[in-house]
């Protein structure tokens, strides 16, 4: 139901209350504000639904943005990001679990990043990624700078309020993998 429509149910259903039946314990107005409630309850949680995957997506897309701006595919800002995050180096599948990213993608485009002389690769039992110095560089600049943006974000906030955000996403998460879990996976995740 679109929010014209919703706001079109809540008139009419105002309209109902108040000249069809106004005593507050009819059948009909428990059954009718039941219904209408639930009805309300749902269009309601589409809504934030909606809102929630749109903020998410508008993330995402600044996160994209910044890649092209600094002339980086998603996965090569990635790469950097993790590996700045990670303290100066990382394994080739720590950026594929951390990110849900498949092995090939990262593969290929560490092997970008290589030739361009910004990573070097130390084979062991897993593939170790180091920055170069030109890598460093490039980090230090570059993706060091968003990090900063993203943690002066939480300053901006009350404590309260980080800690807020940080629980809610957290709920949100769980609840989320719970149910998932339930319908698909039941013995796996």
């Amino acid at each position: 139901m679109s929010t014209h429509n919703y706001k079109k149910a809540e008139r009419i259903y105002f309209f109902l209350a108040f000249f069809i039946d106004k005593s507050p314990i009819s059948y009909y107005n428990k059954k009718y504000d039941i219904g209408l409630e639930r009805e309300m309850m749902k269009n309601d949680n589409e809504i934030k639904l909606k809102e929630f995957n749109d903020i998410y997506r508008q993330i995402s897309d600044i996160y994209h943005d910044i890649a092209n701006k600094l002339g980086l595919s998603d996965s090569a800002f990635t790469v950097f990001y993790t590996i700045y995050e990670m303290g100066g180096s990382c394994l080739q599948k720590d950026i594929c679990e951390l990110f849900y990213m498949s092995k090939q993608t990262v593969h290929s485009c560490i092997k970008k990043l290589e030739k361009q002389e910004y990573i070097f690769i130390k084979q062991g039992k897993d593939k170790h990624i180091y920055l170069t110095d030109k890598g460093q560089q490039f980090v230090n600049q570059n993706i060091a700078t968003v990090i900063e943006i993203e943690k002066s974000i939480f300053s901006e906030m009350t404590e309260q309020q980080g800690d807020m955000l940080l629980e809610l996403t957290k709920k949100y998460y769980n609840c989320f993998k719970q149910k998932i879990k339930n319908m698909y996976f039941e013995d796996t995740m």
